[in-house]
């Protein structure tokens, strides 16, 4: 165990490097859980930094197969996926209609860079809460999603 004062002086103590912690791994479980599925590395990044600073768990993907295999390994926690629309391997509306059958009511925000008024394949997809045109505002996607996920646990 190492332990840390902070600059307000509190005493802080964390697991040595490579020891165990039960406490990070409860209080992770706590939080909303939001998979991203998106093929661009750097979008990617930005949406699940500003989630995690807004105290979100996420899980990422960088296609809609590996989005499909993360959602089935963590079902029941899932409480949000956030998907681009056009990505290798299986795209966005493939994955979220896979993931629809197995939790009906699943929640989704997609994102795109064809302008939504262009499109109409997302029909048949249920519980869309908004949809993105590439390049959006993080802070209103994040406003999006605390306006339809329980607050994160404040840690």
């Amino acid at each position: 165990m190492r332990t840390s004062k902070s600059i307000s002086g509190n005493t802080n103590t964390a697991p040595s490097p490579g020891a165990s912690s039960t406490i990070s791994r409860s209080t992770a479980d706590r939080r909303p859980t939001v998979l991203v599925m998106e093929d661009t590395h750097t979008i990617r990044y930005a949406v699940e930094l500003m989630l995690e600073l807004n105290g979100y768990r996420v899980l990422s993907a960088a296609d809609g197969l590996e989005g499909l295999s993360l959602f089935r390994r963590h079902i029941e926690e899932v409480a949000l996926v956030i998907s681009d629309v056009e990505m290798p391997q299986m795209n966005g509306i493939q994955a979220v209609h896979a993931m629809q059958r197995l939790k009906p009511g699943q929640q989704v925000i997609f994102m795109s860079a064809r302008l939504p008024e262009d499109r109409n394949d997302l029909q048949g997809i249920a519980n869309i809460l908004a949809e993105f045109g590439k390049p959006f505002d993080l802070k209103q996607m994040v406003k999006v999603v605390k306006q339809n996920l329980p607050a994160p646990a404040l840690l």
